[in-house]
C-alpha cells in the first residue's frame, strides 16, 4: 500500500490494536507516519517511511510493537519516537537522515533497541532522556551530524555491544542526572571526543573500546561522577582522560595508552580516584598530568613507557600512593610549579631521566618509595624545588642519588642511599638543605660532594645532622669543602683509628715508602702518614673493607641480592629485592 498525504499520521494502532503491517509505503504525511499508543501491539516488517512531517513512529501511552526491517528515513522530527510507559521492540531497521534524531526515548519510554543501523541523523542517533531507559544492544550508530547516543537529562538505559563511529560530535554524551551503563561498546574514530560526561551526571562504564577519537577519549567536567572499569582508552589525538572542573570519577583497570597528549589530565579542581592497576602506557607525553589545582588519588597504578614524565604534578596536590613507575623515556615523577602532593610508597625504577624531580617553588612529601636502577639521577631537588625527602630507599642508580642544585632546599631524613654508580648525595654550589639520619654507603662515587662552599661550618644554609656515611669510600676525601662535615659526621673510630702497619705495595722497597708516595690521614692523625699504600691501592682496601662490613660484594658486575624492608606507620609492611646490575 501507499499511505501518504494524510492530514494527521498515516497510520494508528490503538486500544489493544494487533495487526500486521508489511511492505507498505507510509511517507508525506502531516503528522508522524505510524502512531502507536494504548496498548497497540502491531508487527511493522520491511515498510518505507519516510518524509512525513512530524515521527516516522510514535509509540506512546503504553504502546508496543515489533518493528523489523524497516527503512525509516528523511522525517522531520525522530525516526522513531518512545516514550509514557511503552514498550516497542525495535530491531534490523535501518533509521536514517533524519532532521532530528534517528530514535528517542523519553517519559519513562522503555524498548529493546536492537541490531539497527542508525546513520546520518542531524542532532543524535540516540537520543535517551527524562527517565527513558531502554535496552540497546548491538547496533551501529555512525557518522551523524551530531553525537552519536546522548542520555540526556535523568536519562538511563542499558547499552551493550553498539558500534558508535564517525560521528560529527561526541560519539556519547551523558548529561544532568543521567546514569546510564554502558558495556562492551566501541567508540572510535569521531570527530571529536569520545564520551563527554556533563554536570553532576553519573554512568557505569564496562570494557568499552575509546580509540582513534579527533580529541579527547573521555572529558568529566562540572562535578560529573562515573565509574570506568577495565576499558581500553586509546590512540586518541588528544588525552586520553580529561577530568576538569571540579569533576571526579572512579578508575578501575583500565588500559589507557598511545594518546599523543597525557594519558590522563586532571585540572581545575578535578579530583578523580584512579586506583586499582590502571595500565597507563606508551603515551607521547605525560603518562598522568596532574596541573591548575587539580587534586583527587592517584594509587595502585602501573605507570610506564611514556615519551614525557611518568606523573607530572604542577600546581596541585594529589596523593600518588603505591604506583609503579618505571621504564619512561623521561623523568618518573616530576613535580613542579609550586605543587604540593603526597608521594608515598611508589616504585620508581628504570626511567631513562631522573626518578623525582622537585623544582620551581614545589614542595612535596616524598616518603617511603623505592627509587631504584635508573639510568640517570634517582632525586633531583632544581632550582626553587622543596620538599620532605623521607624514608625512602635509593639504590642501584646509573648517577647520583640524591642531587641538590643551585636554589633547591629539600630536608633530607632518614633515607638509605646506597649501591649506586655515582655519587650518593651531591650538593651543587647555592645548595641548601637540611640532611639528618640518611645513610649513605656503597656508591661508586664519593658518598658525599659538596661544591662550591666557601663558608663551610659557617655555612648557616646547609645542616647536616647523626647521618651515617661511609667515608671509607670516599675517593675526595680531602676536599676543603667536606671537611666540617666530616669531622661532624664521620665514625670517631674511623677518625682515629691506629694507623696499620706498612704494607709494601708495588714500586717501594723494604724499610722503605712507595714511589709514588702516601696517603695523608684525616685530621688529627696519631702520627706520621696514614698509609705507605698507594691511593688508589687506599681506596681499593677501604672499598673492599666496607663492603666486608655491609655483608655484600662492592665489585661493578656482581652484587648480590638485598632486601629492603619497612613497616609503614598504619602496619602495612614492604620489601623488595635489590638485584645487581
Amino acid at each position: 500500500n501507499d499511505i501518504h498525504g494524510g492530514r494527521a499520521e498515516g497510520v494508528s494502532v490503538m486500544s489493544n490494536g494487533l495487526g500486521r503491517l508489511e511492505h507498505n509505503n507510509i511517507h508525506s504525511n502531516s503528522a508522524s507516519g505510524v502512531v502507536i499508543l494504548s496498548g497497540g501491539d502491531p508487527t511493522m516488517l520491511e515498510n518505507t517511511i519516510h518524509r512525513n512531517r512530524e515521527h516516522g513512529v510514535l509509540v506512546t501511552g503504553d504502546g508496543y510493537g515489533i518493528l523489523e526491517k524497516n527503512a525509516i528515513f528523511q522525517n522531520v522530527l525522530a525516526g522513531v519516537y518512545i516514550d509514557n510507559n511503552s514498550n516497542p521492540s525495535i530491531r534490523r531497521n535501518k533509521i536514517s537522515n533524519g532532521l532530528g534524531t534517528g530514535i528517542t526515548v523519553a517519559d519513562k519510554g522503555e524498548g529493546k533497541i536492537e541490531d539497527n543501523e542508525i546513520f546520518l541523523n542531524k542532532t543524535a542517533g540516540l537520543e535517551v532522556r527524562d527517565g527513558g531507559n531502554p535496552e540497546v544492544r548491538v547496533n551501529r550508530i555512525y557518522e551523524g551530524l551530531g553525537v552519536g547516543i546522548r542520555v540526556g537529562i535523568n536519562g538511563l538505559g542499558r547499552y551493550v555491544d553498539n558500534e558508535i563511529y564517525r560521528n560529527s560530535h561526541a560519539g556519547v554524551v551523558v548529561e544532568e542526572g543521567a546514569d546510564p551503563y554502558f558495556e562492551g561498546n566501541a567508540i572510535f574514530e569521531g570527530e571529536t571526543d569520545g564520551i563527554n560526561i556533563l554536570v553532576y551526571a553519573a554512568g557505569t562504564f564496562v570494557r568499552n573500546k575509546i580509540q582513534k577519537n579527533a580529541l579527547v577519549g573521555v572529558v568529566i567536567t562540572s562535578h560529573a561522577n562515573p565509574t570506568f572499569l577495565n576499558n581500553l582508552i586509546a590512540e586518541n589525538l588528544r588525552f586520553g582522560v580529561q577530568v576538569s572542573k571540579l569533576g571526579r570519577g572512579v578508575f578501575e583497570g583500565n588500559e589507557i595508552r598511545d594518546n599523543v597528549e597525557a594519558g590522563m589530565r586532571i585540572e581545575q579542581d578535578a579530583s578523580p580516584l584512579v586506583q586499582k592497576d590502571n595500565r597507563i602506557h606508551a603515551g607521547k607525553a605525560e603518562g598522568i598530568l596532574v596541573t591548575m589545582n587539580g587534586s583527587g588519588i592517584i594509587r595502585g597504578n602501573r605507570v610506564y613507557g611514556n615519551v614525557l614524565a611518568g606523573i607530572k604534578v604542577e600546581s596541585s596536590n594529589p596523593l600518588v600512593r603505591k604506583n609503579l613507575v618505571y621504564s619512561g623515556k623521561g623523568i618518573g615523577i616530576h613535580v613542579t610549579d609550586n605543587a604540593a602532593p603526597r608521594i608515598e610508597r611508589n616504585d620508581v625504577f628504570a626511567n631513562m631521566g631522573a626518578a623525582m624531580v622537585i623544582a620551581d617553588g614545589a614542595d612535596p612529601l616524598v616518603k617511603k618509595n623505592l627509587v631504584h636502577d635508573g639510568r640517570a639521577d634517582a632525586i633531583v631537588i632544581e632550582d626553587g624545588g622543596r620538599g620532605t625527602i623521607e624514608d625512602n630507599r635509593i639504590f642501584m642508580n646509573a648517577n647520583v642519588g640524591v642531587k641538590v642544585m643551585g636554589g633547591g632546599n629539600p630536608d633530607v631524613i632518614n633515607n638509605e642511599i646506597n649501591n649506586g654508580n655515582g655519587v650518593g648525595v651531591y650538593l651543587l654550589p647555592g645548595a641548601r638543605g637540611k640532611f639528618a639520619q640518611n645513610t649513605i654507603g656503597g656508591n661508586y662515587g664519593d658518598q658525599l660532594r659538596v661544591e662550591g662552599n666557601p663558608d663551610g661550618a659557617n655555612n648557616r644554609h646547609l645542616h647536616f645532622i647523626d647521618n651515617s656515611i661511609s667515608w671509607a669510600t670516599q675517593p675526595s676525601l680531602r676536599r676543603p669543602e667536606l671537611q666540617h662535615i666530616i669531622r661532624a659526621q664521620a665514625d670517631p673510630k674511623f677518625i682515629n683509628e691506629p694507623e696499620p702497619p706498612p704494607i709494601h705495595s708495588r714500586g717501594s722497597t723494604p724499610g722503605g715508602s712507595s714511589t709514588r708516595g702516601s696517603t695523608p690521614a684525616l685530621p688529627p692523625p696519631r702520627s706520621g702518614s696514614r698509609s705507605t699504600l698507594p691511593a688508589a691501592d687506599t681506596r681499593q682496601r677501604a672499598s673492599e673493607r666496607e663492603a666486608s662490613e655491609m655483608g655484600s660484594p662492592m665489585t661493578r658486575g656482581n652484587r648480590s641480592p638485598a632486601s629492603v624492608r619497612w613497616t609503614d606507620e598504619d602496619g602495612e609492611a614492604g620489601s623488595r629485592k635489590r638485584f645487581g646490575a
